[in-house]
């Protein structure tokens, strides 16, 4: 998985979707109600 396109992804929802990454674990946090499934597509 290359983080920087999983990141691009998700930043196309206008800002309300954060990411952070580390060395091994990335965490989405939404200001808005999120779906599980979102992430499973930017995994594809």
């Amino acid at each position: 998985m290359d983080a920087a396109n999983f990141e691009q992804f998700f930043n196309l929802g206008g800002g309300v979707v954060t990411i952070e990454r580390s060395k091994s674990k990335i965490t989405v946090t939404s200001e808005v109600p999120f779906s599980k499934r979102y992430l499973n597509r930017g995994l594809d």
